[in-house]
């Protein structure tokens, strides 16, 4: 459909049982929308005071939405900070046809891969700082980068440093393939999906406790979690991933993709439309007393 307006007003779009915001905008947008356009529910995929006036954004968190979030912290932020304790978690999911798991052994040189953003809570500098220190002990590591964006000046990458400008997306679980470990050094993730798709690849994943990663990634178990920021911390995670036996790292790589297998997108459809329909049964039952008062 057209967008001919913006805001998008209520008589540009059909009537329907269900109207979902999916930005702050536009959250802003349908609370005023009459009850034909359907029960009003709010996607939320990141805690994103960061996308306009930090006051505006938190209103929309405050409006009574069904909440939809995509990790578990984006539920205890909705909880803790704007009361809503119900808000319902649709996790992303892996496309399974295209990440997929391949048993397969560590790199002949060991590889660690990473996503490249220019924002600086995506945390590259954090990330080369630990891959340098990595490298005084590894000092043949390679390193595969992809992102959208060209890599800033003043962010220097460390050696043997392969960077892929937006990659075709049938190169990335390849790239994916070709790691001993992927590495998400984030201050804060609404979810990760490179994480996830890697460790869905079988890559064991070292995370920041960023938010979205905590939901994939089992300390220890399938991967490490360390604070925000400690890049000691994270250079030595790398180490442990990378110096495992063979045995010990085809191990966790397994349990890596076996761990995330819960993540698909026919479930978090499912799960979705369930939501829905309950919140629509429980709009229609509201209305029916608000009605017979």
């Amino acid at each position: 459909m057209p967008v001919n307006h913006k805001p998008i007003r209520a008589i540009d779009v059909p009537d329907a049982d269900v109207t979902i915001a999916t930005w702050w905008e536009t959250a802003t947008w349908i609370n005023s929308w009459p009850a034909s356009k359907g029960i009003k529910a709010y996607f939320i995929r990141h805690h994103e005071l960061h996308g306009g006036d930090p006051e505006l954004v938190a209103e929309t968190y405050r409006l009574p939405f069904k909440k939809l979030v995509i990790a578990s912290w984006l539920q205890d932020v909705m909880k803790s900070l704007y009361g809503d304790a119900n808000a319902a978690l649709i996790p992303n999911g892996v496309d399974w046809d295209q990440f997929n798991f391949e048993k397969r052994r560590k790199q002949s040189v060991p590889t660690v891969g990473m996503l490249y953003g220019i924002v600086d809570w995506k945390g590259a500098d954090v990330a080369f700082a630990a891959i340098r220190l990595v490298q005084k002990k590894i000092p043949d590591l390679k390193v595969i980068c992809f992102g959208s964006h060209r890599i800033k000046p003043e962010h220097k990458p460390p050696d043997n440093f392969k960077y892929f400008y937006r990659p075709d997306q049938k190169l990335i679980p390849q790239l994916y393939r070709q790691t001993d470990c992927w590495l998400m050094p984030s201050s804060l993730e609404g979810f990760g999906m490179p994480g996830l798709e890697a460790a869905a690849c079988g890559c064991p994943v070292v995370s920041t406790r960023c938010g979205g990663p905590e939901d994939y990634v089992s300390d220890n178990v399938t991967g490490y979690l360390i604070d925000v920021g400690d890049i000691e911390k994270m250079a030595k995670r790398l180490v442990d991933v990378l110096e495992l036996s063979q045995i010990d790292w085809q191990t966790m790589s397994l349990t890596s993709a076996n761990y995330v297998s819960k993540f698909d997108w026919d479930v978090s459809a499912e799960k979705l439309e369930n939501v829905l329909y309950k919140s629509i049964v429980e709009g229609i039952f509201d209305t029916f007393l608000m009605s017979n008062k």
